[in-house]
């Protein structure tokens, strides 16, 4: 049963991030997704993959993409410490969601969050 685990650490409220690590990661590359494929398009778009190791800015907004633990285990990237805007933080959270249940995993995919700390609720805004 193949598992993503993301771990919350904190909001810089001043830079308008939300910080937060992959905490557990079964499956790697060609065994990370569906059939073979090293990637997972969860249904809101944003496409977990997992190649080499975490880009130090985790996500890119041009392919909508959050690069996860990969083959390059050696390289120190594995506990890397991530960040995202708010917004794309709570699609990020979907994605994993989706992942864990499309895999079988019904496990709390997201460690160490509490809600009414992180952002002043109109920062949710998706528009």
């Amino acid at each position: 049963m193949k598992k993503l685990v993301l771990k919350y650490i904190e909001t810089v409220a001043e830079y308008g991030q939300v910080s937060f690590k992959i905490e557990e990661q079964t499956d790697r590359n060609q065994n990370f997704g569906i059939n073979n494929f090293n990637h997972f398009n969860a249904s809101n778009n944003i496409k977990l993959t997992s190649v080499s190791f975490p880009a130090v800015y985790l996500y890119s907004c041009e392919s909508d993409t959050l690069c996860c633990r990969g083959d390059n285990t050696n390289s120190g990237h594995d506990n890397a410490i991530l960040s995202a805007s708010p917004v794309i933080w709570e699609k990020i959270k979907v994605a994993v969601r989706e992942y864990n249940t499309y895999f079988g995993n019904y496990c709390e995919c997201i460690l160490g969050e509490v809600i009414e700390d992180i952002v002043p609720m109109d920062m949710f805004i998706i528009e």
